[in-house]
């Protein structure tokens, strides 16, 4: 392998994997349960990227009035605890129901794996699910998963994407991050690492040029073509 890329990163949600079904159900379950009006999947679409706990603080608590996806206040922390924990229990059983990987990703992700790339997930998705879903769709094909824990640092901290670099023997130079948000591109400036952005998960490509996107795919076969 005489690429210059040593180590490749991966976002999982809208980057790996389409979770925005198994997602918005258990949001909506959660919601329904305690009585709260349901979101559409456009709306959860716009929610996610931070981390389960921001999905379920943006489904409570964002209004019609809210300017953007931070702009609400939890103002009742009882009610958000017991909608958390019923989306986290209701998710786990159901990660894997509607969620399906992109076309052409698995075999992406396998020829690279085959070339002698390493490979990790590094995730605002809780850790233990998403060890779930990479076990199931992509078994075999990644040296580390990192998700949302007690000990870990949500992205865009650069935290476990440091993490990775370190316990897998590689310098900032031969990683990228690949992923699919703004959330994405700023956790590769801050661990200071080239990213690529795609186009088939959550965000547009305008919007990802918008902001600032540098290298920016649209097929998974693209991906091969820039990295090996």
């Amino acid at each position: 392998m005489n690429a210059k890329y040593k180590l490749i990163i991966f976002d999982l949600d809208g980057t790996l994997l389409d979770t925005l079904p198994d997602l918005a159900g258990a949001v909506n379950y959660a919601l329904r349960t305690h009585g709260r009006p349901e979101r559409s999947i456009d709306e959860i679409r716009r929610f996610i990227s931070n981390g389960v706990r921001k999905l379920i603080e943006r489904s409570l608590f964002i209004t019609e009035t809210s300017k953007d996806t931070n702009d609400y206040i939890v103002n009742d922390r009882e009610l958000f605890d017991a909608v958390f924990a019923d989306f986290v229990n209701h998710y786990l059983e159901h990660a894997a129901d509607n969620t399906v990987p992109y076309t052409g990703m698995q075999e992406t992700v396998k020829r690279l794996k085959a070339a002698g790339f390493k490979t990790a997930v590094v995730t605002n998705k809780r850790e233990d699910a998403a060890v779930k879903l990479m076990d199931h769709f992509y078994p075999g094909c990644f040296d580390l998963v990192f998700g949302d824990g007690p000990d870990r640092e949500r992205k865009p901290s650069p935290a476990s994407v440091l993490l990775a670099m370190k316990e897998l023997g590689i310098s900032k130079d031969e990683t990228v991050y690949i992923g699919d948000s703004d959330v994405d591109l700023l956790t590769a400036d801050n661990a200071e690492v080239d990213s690529i952005l795609v186009t088939w998960g959550y965000r547009s490509r305008e919007f990802l040029v918008d902001i600032g996107g540098r290298v920016i795919v649209d097929r998974p076969d693209e991906l091969e073509l820039l990295l090996k």
